[in-house]
């Protein structure tokens, strides 16, 4: 399980996506935090989408180094805020629902950039 939290904030009291101001305005980065390891990963959230009830986020790794290519690797995982107010991010363990998130955001991003 991993939550967001702000850069600069307290870790334990926030857990939204932090905005960072050399992002472009309308991209947020979010600061995922791994559960176990307290291990940082910083991450454009680029959508977020329900298929039956279940909330998922749509993120890209974040290297301000580095351009975005075709081949950035996407991650999709479940989306959930926990009873204090932090954000939750969860692994897609099963396959079939995986597929099911990774078809949806996909003909979601074809219908964005047909117009």
């Amino acid at each position: 399980m991993m939550k967001t939290t702000a850069k600069e904030s307290n870790p334990a009291k926030s857990a939204r996506p932090s905005k960072r101001s050399d992002s472009k305005p309308d991209e947020e980065v979010a600061v995922i935090v791994e559960a176990q390891s307290g291990a940082e990963y910083y991450m454009f959230i680029i959508d977020f989408f329900k298929i039956e009830k279940k909330s998922y986020v749509v993120m890209v790794p974040y290297e301000p180094d580095r351009v975005k290519t075709k081949d950035d690797e996407i991650v999709i995982m479940h989306s959930s805020v926990a009873k204090n107010g932090d954000q939750l991010y969860v692994s897609i363990r099963d396959k079939k629902e995986l597929e099911s998130a990774f078809d949806t955001f996909f003909k979601r991003f074809e219908e964005s950039t047909v117009k």
